[in-house]
């Protein structure tokens, strides 16, 4: 029986609201750090599994655009050379 893989990401993963909060810290590991400076540290409750990014940020008064502005952003800071 064939061994099922996961496809191969291209490029740097775009965090979306209807991403489920531990759908993006696993595929962004380094979202766990942003979420909590909102407000939302609890990343691996339950309700982060069923939870969307959006449904979250409601939840804790967070501005989603802020929000995602600053998590899709990581990828290019990381990579930026530091002057």
């Amino acid at each position: 029986m064939a061994e099922k893989r996961m496809p191969e990401q291209q490029g740097p993963v775009c965090v979306t609201p209807e991403m489920t909060i531990a759908d993006v810290v696993q595929q962004k590991p380094e979202a766990a750090a942003i979420l909590a400076e909102y407000g939302m540290g609890c990343i691996m409750c339950m309700g982060a599994m069923a939870e969307t990014l959006a449904e979250g940020a409601m939840m804790h008064g967070v501005d989603i655009d802020e929000l995602l502005e600053k998590l899709n952003g990581t990828e290019a800071e990381k990579e930026a050379p530091k002057r």
